[in-house]
């Protein structure tokens, strides 16, 4: 856990920024930034609660590597229960 973020390297997160969300495991925090590794950008969570529960999105795209998300773009994030599969698959 770092004290400009709230969730500790190698825990999986979801993140809602001003526009949509990104969820991957924690990999790295920096000055100003998270980087995720098995990172999905998430165009439609589906019902909110439902997507926090199972980690299954309406819609979602695998990134190729990994994702950079600034803390100025956040709006909240979550960790997902370690049981929880993170989406893998562009749907």
């Amino acid at each position: 856990m770092s004290k400009n973020f709230p969730h500790a390297v190698g825990s999986k997160v979801v993140i809602r920024t001003v526009t949509y969300h990104h969820v991957g495991v924690v990999k790295e925090v920096g000055e100003g930034f998270v980087i995720l590794s098995d990172a999905s950008w998430i165009a439609d969570s589906g019902r909110w609660g439902d997507f926090l529960r199972t980690g299954s999105p309406s819609e979602s795209e695998k990134y190729p590597g990994d994702c950079v998300v600034y803390f100025g773009a956040m709006v909240d994030s979550a960790e997902f229960d370690a049981k929880v599969k993170l989406p893998t698959e562009t749907k």
